[in-house]
């Protein structure tokens, strides 16, 4: 009896191992998971490609020119391919942080509908005509790259909030970024900068400049008086220091705005009970 059942078990697990090599070799679990991939890109036109150990955007992707959102992080991209311009029409979010680019192609100025473009550690030598002609674009990382310029290109960029550009080898920032009349934060520290330009002073809207970890021994003048919404300001490890921007033209006034801002900041908040506002 005990014989019989024990050659009935091995029966049973020589048909469920047949069952499962015959599954495998047919792929339609593979197929099955590529379909649902597919469905899912189409309903949220987001397309997940993080952490991939991809070395290219794979052509498959030319399916999806709907998409919204493209991920492709922590990846191995040496380069984009000339057809990523086909996402002209959808594509507001492009995510390329972590890689091996070293150059941006031209078909990325297609990209008119694009957001928001994140290039973080990567080999970026240079700012291109086509990352610097998106006009709807509003946050801009370029930080941890090889970049030695902000170009006067970047004057096109009339939508930026947010640019990051710390951890590099900038030398010069040009002067044309005092076009960019939308900026509310710009990084530019831990680089090589020995000046800001005085043109920054017609951001009235710049909220945050981090400058710190560069070779910044004075400000201009026209930064601290133009800058109006200005209420962060960091040089920390500047040769500048704290006494001789005090007596720079324009930090007086720089700061009582400041404060006015913090102390009215101060007054709202006492204002409010202790556990915040209720919704009603």
């Amino acid at each position: 009896m005990l014989r019989s059942l024990v050659q009935e078990f091995k029966k049973l697990a020589q048909k469920d191992n047949t069952m499962g090599c015959a599954s495998s070799k047919s792929g339609k679990p593979s197929k099955q998971t590529a379909q649902q991939q597919q469905r899912t890109r189409a309903a949220t036109g987001i397309v997940s490609l993080r952490d991939h150990k991809l070395k290219a955007l794979p052509d498959s992707l030319q399916q999806d020119y709907r998409a919204r959102v493209i991920d492709a992080a922590n990846n191995q991209l040496a380069a984009l391919p000339p057809w990523l311009g086909g996402f002209a029409a959808s594509l507001n979010r492009l995510v390329l942080s972590h890689n091996q680019l070293t150059f941006l192609p031209p078909e990325l100025g297609q990209l008119t509908q694009l957001k928001t473009l994140l290039l973080d550690h990567n080999r970026v030598r240079s700012l291109s005509g086509a990352a610097l002609s998106l006009p709807k674009l509003e946050l801009l990382d370029v930080s941890h790259n090889q970049l030695e310029t902000i170009p006067p290109a970047v004057e096109q960029l009339t939508a930026l909030r947010q640019l990051r550009a710390q951890n590099n080898s900038l030398g010069v920032v040009a002067s044309e970024l005092g076009h960019c009349a939308a900026l509310e934060e710009l990084d530019v520290s831990s680089n090589s900068l020995v000046a800001l330009p005085s043109e920054l002073g017609a951001l009235q809207r710049l909220q945050t400049l981090s400058a710190s970890g560069n070779d910044i021994a004075t400000v201009p003048p026209e930064l601290l008086r133009g800058c109006l919404a200005l209420q962060t300001l960091s040089l920390h490890d500047c040769p500048i220091t704290f006494v001789e921007l005090e007596a720079t033209e324009g930090y007086e006034e720089f700061e009582q705005r400041r404060r006015t801002k913090f102390t009215k900041v101060i007054a709202s908040n006492a204002m409010l009970p202790t556990g915040g506002m209720k919704k009603v």
